[in-house]
């Protein structure tokens, strides 16, 4: 792997970037993958700019390079981070792109963003400010990756409300994949009206822990506060959605309007103050 910069005479203060994948034999050297990156701003760390991983090959050989990066001259909150998965193509300057994306980080966390990956998955960790509430906290974004694609799992977050937030985000045939189905109805119409929600309309009052079951897989409450003038479609200004961990992964059980019985009490939500990314 060689990675280059380039400074242009430009006013620029920050360089064109680019890694290169090479594999060797004997003394013969062949490209196999390029990607471009036009950014890794002048004096910041490297965690702060370019990232790359090089995954380890999988049974059959094959490997992949995850790329993310914040574009140059982007220095307001927020940061839009953009990040792919590549494979060899039909030349080094035209790789397969597995899966990209785009998000919004928040440049209070240090670092904004991390990337990890493993034979058959990677994952960026992302600090952004949530859509709900517009305070601040984390995303996990999770691609289990083969030969045919890739495909988002889960993790989707560390906390219950960082989850919450990006259940509602998401498009119905993914969110599905982490939401209880039978048990409550109307699930898919309650995803809807929050998905639509407009941003930093919503308040956590607050994120109670319930009794655990048997299997010691913890539940909580969200007790959720809506802004009513710019979400009228709702029909309720305050919400209580069950959250629960069932092996290691959160999962929406139900939307309720009033509060349930099973969950007595209110623990506040803390705000985020720590600016290290978990």
């Amino acid at each position: 792997m060689v990675t280059t910069q380039l400074w242009l005479p430009n006013e620029s203060n920050d360089p064109d970037a680019a890694v290169y994948i090479l594999q060797g034999e004997k003394r013969k050297w062949d490209l196999l993958l390029t990607a471009d990156a036009d950014f890794n701003p002048t004096g910041e760390s490297d965690e702060t700019g370019l990232q790359y991983k090089l995954s380890p090959p999988d049974s059959d050989g094959r490997w992949f390079l995850v790329v993310a990066h914040l574009p140059p001259l982007s220095r307001s909150r927020p940061i839009a981070l953009r990040y792919a998965a590549l494979r060899p193509g039909t030349s080094p300057e035209k790789p397969v792109v597995l899966v990209s994306g785009r998000d919004r980080v928040d440049p209070f966390f240090e670092p904004p963003f991390r990337i990890e990956a493993g034979a058959y998955w990677f994952e960026v960790r992302e600090g952004r400010k949530r859509k709900l509430d517009g305070e601040l906290g984390t995303a996990t974004v999770r691609y289990e990756i083969s030969n045919y694609g890739a495909r988002r799992v889960a993790p989707l977050a560390d906390t219950p409300e960082d989850f919450l937030d990006q259940w509602t985000q998401a498009e119905w045939n993914d969110a599905k994949r982490w939401t209880k189905q039978g048990s409550s109805p109307g699930l898919e119409e309650w995803h809807g009206r929050l998905h639509s929600m407009a941003a930093d309309s919503a308040e956590f009052e607050s994120v109670q822990p319930c009794s655990k079951r048997g299997d010691g897989d913890p539940d909580w409450l969200i007790e959720l506060t809506i802004d009513q003038r710019a979400n009228p479609e709702l029909g309720s200004d305050r919400l209580f959605v069950h959250v629960a961990a069932r092996n290691g992964e959160f999962r929406l059980e139900s939307v309720q309007k009033q509060h349930p019985e099973r969950c007595a009490g209110r623990t506040a939500l803390a705000p985020v103050t720590d600016p290290a990314l978990p």
